[in-house]
């Protein structure tokens, strides 16, 4: 849950349950392949300032407010592949994303640290 709502994302849809003022995850905000704008200051994006990702592929460069996600994502070189059609992310507040504002629980096939991630 994300601030007691499901994010349901489809790649195929763009779709998400999220409504504003707390994250927008619709066209043309896409995940694939597409540039992904997060200010966020209007609360947009799933994570905050300062997440670089650690300089893999999955980039989230917040001074220019935008993040790229084009799988195969690597998180600290584990392998975290998307798989919208058939999976869902839920965000949990209030816990932290490497010290960001927002936390992660995803299932599986996504990975952190070769576990389920579990951020706090």
């Amino acid at each position: 849950m994300h601030h007691g709502t499901a994010i349901l994302a489809s790649l195929d849809h763009h779709a998400c349950t999220i409504e504003p003022p707390f994250c927008i995850m619709e066209q043309p905000f896409l995940h694939r392949k597409t540039a992904m704008l997060a200010p966020w200051d209007r609360h947009t994006c799933l994570m905050g300032p300062p997440c670089l990702h650690h300089g893999t592929t999955m980039h989230a460069l917040w001074d220019r407010h935008t993040c790229i996600m084009e799988p195969p994502c690597l998180h600290h070189g584990t392998i975290m592949l998307v798989s919208w059609d058939r999976h869902a992310c839920i965000m949990r507040p209030p816990c932290l994303h490497h010290e960001t504002a927002i936390y992660c629980f995803m299932g599986p096939p996504y990975l952190h640290h070769e576990t389920t991630m579990l951020a706090s």
